[in-house]
């Protein structure tokens, strides 16, 4: 399958770290190019499940607001979390998008505008929309902005802030070391087995590089630009503080934040991290891979 990814019918699976989640309902004929790996034919049971219903008027159920910016409002109800998602129109109007989370039954209803499937670019904002980060940390997986390459079938993640040179360390290890890249941007991490896995994701960012695969992480490097090549192992207090922004965390709700805090701790506690103050250069590369293997 090639393209934007054409399906036959309006209910597909995707498989994303493991999990097998299925969409019942889906308003389209073809899925966002990004989602194509992923798309999968498992006869398992869906791990998670959503069911899109296109309406004229949008369900208004809500509970206690727990966040809201410009463009969502977040509500909890018990075990139900209620979003809306508002996108903003050329011409000041919005359309809007609300989803009912049931964590006890670990399904979706997904409510959406009838107006909205007429957008060309309707397919994209409706996955984007599904907050796959939440019914990730359910299973014991969590989203790490990083980039990631295999290399003697073992995965190095790469992260840091914005345009450090995630993409860049990647690219690299392809070069001089024949890696392959399995992620560009947004990858998935996965502690509910022995050995932590982690998995390419449909969020690439600009890389565009997003395969459905997985492989035991070797270790993390945290990038630090500067003037020379240089690695060290971080430990305690500074480990932390420069681990946790580099995840993606649901702080508008105290258990999830919570089930978030314990998948890092776990994270740190069986994957070695490193600081690479590094230059875009084979030394780096070098240093990292004497290093680490």
């Amino acid at each position: 399958m090639s393209g934007k990814g054409f399906i036959n019918n309006m209910d597909i699976k995707i498989n994303l770290a493991g999990l097998i989640i299925e969409i019942e309902g889906f308003p389209y004929k073809e899925v966002p190019e990004n989602m194509v790996p992923f798309i999968c034919n498992n006869e398992k049971e869906a791990d998670f499940k959503y069911r899109i219903m296109v309406e004229s008027e949008l369900k208004s159920d809500k509970g206690t607001l727990i966040f809201e910016n410009n463009i969502r409002k977040i509500y909890i109800n018990n075990s139900k979390y209620f979003v809306y998602f508002s996108y903003k129109m050329g011409d000041d109007s919005s359309l809007e998008i609300s989803t009912v989370f049931d964590i006890e039954s670990k399904e979706a209803q997904i409510y959406v505008d009838r107006k909205f499937i007429e957008l060309t670019n309707g397919p994209g904002l409706l996955m984007s929309s599904l907050d796959i980060d939440l019914v990730l940390l359910l299973f014991n997986r969590i989203i790490m902005h990083a980039s990631v390459v295999e290399y003697q079938n073992q995965a190095i993640l790469f992260s840091g802030p914005s345009e450090i040179g995630k993409s860049t360390q990647a690219n690299l290890w392809k070069k001089y070391m024949n890696a392959d890249i399995l992620n560009g941007d947004r990858a998935t991490i996965d502690i509910s087995k022995d050995i932590t896995n982690v998995y390419g994701s449909p969020y690439a960012g600009s890389s565009k590089i997003y395969r459905n695969e997985s492989a035991p992480i070797k270790a993390i490097i945290l990038l630090k630009q500067g003037e020379k090549n240089s690695i060290r192992q971080l430990v305690g207090m500074e480990l932390y503080r420069n681990m946790f922004p580099r995840f993606s965390l649901a702080r508008w709700d105290d258990k999830l934040s919570n089930i978030s805090m314990n998948i890092i701790e776990e994270i740190i506690s069986r994957i070695p991290v490193y600081e690479l103050t590094c230059l875009p250069d084979e030394e780096a590369v070098k240093l990292v891979c004497d290093t680490v293997f």
